[in-house]
């Protein structure tokens, strides 16, 4: 059974959503895929199957965003990866393909392709390990990995990608890609606007790194302000009402609320809370330098290893 497995070798922010949608989005035309991860910081234990209406605290919020994106792909939750392969295994005969989201630190399970993610902004070789450092595992660990990906590469800036290539020592140059984070239109959640221009935001964040959305709508010229909470940030009704109240407090005619696509997930809950609030999402897309020639090393791999089965 082909398994792709993306990770990093950080505490997150380097997009491994955004890329196992991808991955998704072109593999799924052709192949059965089982997406597979932990759901942090759900509230359930054991092997859970994701449905397109369950409640995020059943299945967290990236497994729950990918399950609504992708309807007919199988996505599953389980801290104990090992054993939901093997369910996966005996209970989904048609899979072809299992993506392991986040599991390069999982050593006891070999997976025939990981992809490492590392982001332009905090690339693993220039950062030490936990609590000097971001990294949760040594850098040597790299050479684990088939590909690498250097994400959300800034899109006016130039890349210095000779320099780069340089640091990743153990890699060959046409074995590391370059991603940016692409932002689609705005997404209407709760009580849709007719007017989208010249219009304040109060923006909401509950991700690891949200500067590069800050920088996107100052590039837009949005005036904004902005509320943060940690990663994977559980909303409560307390939450809800602050927010509300700093979107009441900000002066400006024309204004609306917009989050992420993986906090909109969670927000859903409180629709009723939100009432004439206009509030919507701003989804990302990833795109490729080299694109066509990314898909084909995956490719290769999965139709490698399905002929070796």
């Amino acid at each position: 059974m082909p398994i792709l497995c993306l990770g990093n070798l950080s505490f997150g922010g380097t997009g491994k959503t955004p890329h196992t949608d991808f991955l998704t989005t072109f593999l799924k035309k052709d192949y059965k895929i089982a997406i597979l991860s932990r759901g942090y910081r759900r509230k359930s234990k054991g092997f859970v199957i994701v449905g397109i209406n369950d409640n995020v605290e059943n299945t967290g919020d990236e497994s729950l965003m990918l399950k609504k994106n992708h309807p007919d792909t199988l996505v599953v939750v389980c801290e104990d990866r090992r054993f939901a392969i093997k369910k996966i295994l005996e209970r989904f005969k048609e899979i072809d393909i299992i993506i392991l989201d986040d599991g390069f630190q999982h050593k006891s399970i070999v997976a025939g392709f990981n992809i490492l993610l590392t982001s332009y902004q905090n690339m693993f070789f220039k950062d030490n390990l936990f609590p000097i450092g971001k990294l949760r595992d040594r850098k040597c660990e790299s050479k684990r990995a088939e590909r690498i990906i250097i994400t959300k590469c800034p899109e006016q800036k130039k890349i210095h990608k000779e320099k780069i290539l340089k640091e990743l020592i153990y890699h060959k140059k046409e074995h590391v890609y370059f991603s940016k984070i692409k932002y689609n239109n705005w997404v209407n959640i709760f009580n849709k606007i007719d007017y989208l221009e010249d219009i304040s935001i109060l923006l909401l964040t509950g991700v690891a790194k949200p500067q590069l959305i800050k920088e996107y709508l100052a590039d837009n010229n949005s005036l904004f302000k902005h509320i943060i909470y940690n990663d994977h940030h559980n909303y409560t009704k307390n939450d809800i009402v602050k927010i509300i109240e700093d979107f009441h407090s900000f002066k400006a005619t024309k204004k609306l609320i917009l989050t992420t696509e993986k906090d909109a997930i969670k927000l859903l809950n409180f629709k009723s809370d939100f009432k004439d609030i206009p509030l919507y999402y701003l989804p990302i897309k990833i795109t490729f330098e080299n694109e066509e020639k990314f898909k084909k090393d995956i490719i290769d791999y999965v139709e490698e290893n399905k002929r070796n089965c």
